[in-house]
């Protein structure tokens, strides 16, 4: 039988196989677990066990005293750890939910007032999405859509149906914020401009609705 080099077609194989990153509450419960598992080794290399004297009351007491120590240090570490979980499956769901920062106090205005500060400090990424919050707080304060944490963009865009030039218009607005903010699209100075121009936009159709178009809606 002839033997051939597969080295080549192995490399290649290999090659195709991209391993994601290990999630960060995974890392953190490892890494609690091992200062666990190293708290315990030196806690049991210092102590030595033996059967106690059950006449001898200091004895016994003191093995229980460690013992709840070793509990309450494990209690607290599972603690830590649900903790921490807790808050970063909060902050995940914030972000997709795609408004982590909107702020209800804020007006519409003020939004687009701080978008235009940010554009002029060369803060681009930040001026984006200044321009969609103050679209969104447009439509809250016109009693067309609601802002919430939970709601995505599809859902915004789906509640203005009844509002299809300004749905069409919000639909560019948002594709724009979600391509600078997760998308790795640039965040520069002609971006920021696009949703300015965008927003424009919407407020001009806003200010053409009637009391009748609203009922109508």
């Amino acid at each position: 039988m002839e033997y051939r080099d597969i080295t080549p077609e192995l490399s290649q194989i290999a090659e195709s196989y991209m391993l994601g990153k290990t999630p960060d509450w995974l890392v953190f419960f490892q890494n609690l677990l091992s200062e666990a598992i190293g708290f315990l080794r030196e806690l049991i290399s210092r102590i030595q066990f033996s059967v106690p004297d059950f006449q001898d009351k200091a004895s016994i007491q003191l093995q229980a005293v460690l013992a709840l120590l070793v509990i309450a240090f494990l209690l607290a570490l599972v603690a830590a750890y649900f903790l921490r979980l807790k808050d970063q499956l909060s902050a995940q769901n914030l972000e997709e939910a795609g408004a982590d920062k909107i702020q209800p106090v804020v007006s519409a205005r003020n939004w687009k007032k701080k978008g235009a500060a940010l554009v002029q400090s060369g803060q681009f990424e930040q001026a984006v999405r200044a321009f969609y919050f103050s679209a969104l707080h447009h439509f809250d304060e016109q009693k067309m859509v609601a802002i919430s944490l939970e709601k995505t963009n599809f859902e915004y865009y789906a509640s203005l149906r009844n509002y299809p030039v300004i749905q069409e218009i919000f639909s560019k607005l948002a594709f724009l914020q979600e391509g600078v903010t997760y998308g790795g699209k640039p965040a520069d100075e002609k971006a920021a401009s696009a949703c300015l121009d965008h927003l424009n936009r919407i407020e001009e159709e806003l200010s053409k609705l009637t009391a009748k178009d609203r009922l109508g809606a």
